[in-house]
């Protein structure tokens, strides 16, 4: 064989190995952009004259309804179905709270892969977890804040429910079937859930007159010599941390010099004018100070780069290493910082809704009119005319099994508007005229939607 015939058939080998490496490359694209198959659950409960599907949650990877019959005429009663099952049926699932007029909507908890609610009777309320009742209580504080987070709500500490209780103008915390002591507030989290688990016990903030602030773990009052400022308790490897204020008093009528410490482990961390945002990444903790008119985060102790009047919050765990949003005051510019690098900085106006999808950082920018996602630190277009769904209750950005997924709007001509969810690319749901809910479970997109005047749950197969 010559030279020439050598370097055809080497060329030759090169453009199908290209060719191959292509197809390939396609392959792969095509397979990410696949769209899903869905079905739609829960119909064993529509179809029965008077029932109603009224939500859907996750509970050990498998949906749990919340079914009423209050179509028909007289008293309606609701149940819980899951796996099958149904539960006794009761006078309400809508939760009545000490702070609000109005209840609140119903809510499934996973306590270890089991259905647990709260429910009304005979106007009183109680929980069932694994199918049996607890004491019934005037008052299971479920509560939300203004921003719509519930801070007030069932945990899972130690495989067992704990919640708060009102009764007889005093608060304490159920752990399993074990009352705590009454205080005259059991305090809610502004950042983390109001208890939290350290090996096995709850942990919660608890206030008695005169002044008196404490932190409370298990059986035990600690933290008197401090004022737990936020109420927000976090763990790290079964260690409690918190941030606490630290006054100085200067004689009567003088107002006392404040300082803030994150405790950590019964240790007491560097002292700074403001700390906020005491936040878990990976096995430590991160928190916001400020000095003076400069603000910067800290983790492991260690001080990030200092901004000069500007705000920094949504501090959040993506993929194991922190993210956070940066509002600078004077130049009116927001950017997200993740580890430690900072994102595109030409963003006017707002930054809000930092998620983690799938280990990367995906966020809204809210710039006058317009608003639009970025994912990875890259726009993302949104089909035409349509503009990006907030303000619901649930979450505007989800990772459902590693794909961004968002929902959408756009006002049609014809009046109305038209709704989409956006799965990783691809637009799903516009045979629906709108949806109530958008969740995911066992990891696969889910979602309630309106058909045909009737709530219709849809599942990713």
């Amino acid at each position: 064989m010559n030279k020439s015939s050598v370097a055809d058939n080497y060329k030759i080998l090169i453009k199908c190995v290209f060719v191959l490496f292509l197809i390939t490359l396609s392959g792969c694209v095509e397979e990410s952009k696949e769209k899903p198959s869905f079905i739609e659950i829960g119909k064993e409960y529509d179809a029965v004259k008077d029932f109603f599907v009224r939500d859907v949650f996750d509970v050990g990877g498998k949906p749990a309804f919340i079914v009423d019959d209050c179509q028909k005429k007289g008293n309606c009663k609701w149940f819980v179905a899951f796996d099958g099952k149904e539960s006794k049926r009761y006078d309400t699932l809508w939760i009545s709270t000490s702070r609000h007029s109005i209840p609140i909507e119903p809510r499934i908890y996973d306590i270890d892969g089991k259905p647990t609610f709260v429910a009304g009777r005979d106007q009183k309320w109680l929980l069932v977890f694994t199918e049996v009742e607890g004491k019934p209580y005037e008052k299971i504080e479920i509560d939300k804040d203004n921003r719509g987070d519930i801070p007030y709500q069932v945990q899972n500490i130690g495989g067992k429910p704990a919640y708060i209780v009102s009764e007889n103008n005093k608060m304490f915390v159920v752990h399993g079937d074990k009352e705590g002591k009454r205080y005259i507030a059991v305090n809610k989290g502004s950042k983390n859930p109001c208890i939290t688990d350290i090996k096995g016990e709850p942990v919660y903030g608890a206030s008695e007159p005169p002044g008196k602030w404490f932190i409370v773990v298990g059986d035990k009052e600690i933290g008197k010599e401090y004022s737990p400022k936020s109420w927000s308790f976090i763990s790290v490897n079964d260690k409690l941390g918190y941030i606490g204020s630290i006054y100085e008093f200067f004689g009567k009528g003088i107002r006392p010099n404040r300082t803030d410490a994150v405790f950590f482990d019964d240790k007491k961390g560097k002292e700074y004018d403001y700390i906020n945002e005491l936040t878990v990444v990976d096995d430590t903790f991160a928190y916001y100070a400020k000095k003076g008119s400069e603000s910067f985060v800290v983790i492991n102790e260690t001080e990030g780069k200092h901004y000069d009047s500007a705000d920094i919050f949504q501090l959040t765990d993506v993929g194991g290493k922190l993210a956070y949003i940066v509002k600078e005051k004077k130049e009116n510019k927001s950017f997200v910082v993740f580890d430690n690098i900072e994102g595109k900085k030409s963003y006017e106006g707002n930054i809000g809704y930092l998620t983690d999808v799938n280990g990367k950082p995906a966020y809204i920018v809210f710039e006058k009119e317009k608003s639009f996602i970025v994912y990875d630190e890259v726009k993302i277009k949104l089909p035409k005319d349509y503009k990006i769904r907030t303000g619901d209750d649930w979450p505007p950005i989800l990772d459902v099994n590693g794909k961004l997924v968002y929902s959408a709007y756009r006002y049609k001509k014809e009046g109305g508007t038209e709704n989409i969810i956006i799965y990783n690319g691809i637009e799903i749901g516009k045979e629906y005229s709108g949806f109530r809910k958008i969740t995911k479970i066992g990891n696969k997109l889910a979602f309630i939607a309106y058909k045909d005047d009737k709530n219709v749950i849809v599942i990713q197969e």
